[in-house]
């Protein structure tokens, strides 16, 4: 069947979707086996991350309903400490979610590539000479991926984080109280 440069173009996305069956993800979790404590450790700091981003809000609920209308300067002190808190725990949790799901994704890789090339030294050289499929071919593709490095960088864009308009309240609740404090001590 004579097909047109059209036809390389269209994608069939229905078409080229595996099929997903218990035996393909049994399959899949073997590899993952001996990295069990990797993936429990990005389970929890995910969890970790998913919980500590959810203070601020109830931090903030606390400065506007109590905090600031009392005129408690300890708690508004203690409120802003927690919101520059919040980020930083979520910084240190990211850092070690990152390691970890490196570390593992590194070594499944890794534990690919040496199955692949110990069923490649197992292969007559008939298969090669009559096929001319070249081992770098084999090897060094998206697919398999790359050689296991002797240690692991995990590589972390350090983006700027934006001065929440949170942190602004705050400062402003700050100040307020600060201008507060020094004029009553004045009149006393």
């Amino acid at each position: 069947m004579h097909s047109n440069w059209w036809s390389y173009v269209q994608y069939d996305e229905e078409r080229d979707r595996p099929g997903v069956d218990r035996a393909l993800l049994l399959k899949v979790l073997a590899y993952a086996k001996p990295y069990r404590l990797h993936l429990v450790v990005v389970l929890v700091t995910i969890a970790i991350i998913s919980l500590v981003s959810l203070l601020p809000p109830l931090l903030m609920r606390s400065l506007i309903d109590q905090a600031i209308p009392n005129g408690d300067l300890r708690l508004v002190t203690l409120l802003g400490i927690g919101m520059v808190a919040v980020p930083l725990v979520n910084g240190v949790v990211g850092v070690a979610q990152r390691w970890a799901s490196a570390s593992m994704g590194q070594g499944i890789i890794y534990d690919l590539r040496r199955q692949l090339f110990e069923r490649v030294q197992r292969m007559s050289i008939g298969f090669f000479t009559d096929e001319q499929v070249w081992t770098s071919d084999l090897f060094n593709n998206p697919f398999v991926g790359s050689a296991k490095p002797d240690f692991i960088f995990i590589w972390a864009d350090a983006t700027a984080v934006p001065i929440p308009a949170a942190a602004w309240l705050l400062g402003g609740g700050l100040i307020g109280l600060w201008g507060l404090r020094r004029r009553f001590k004045n009149f006393l």
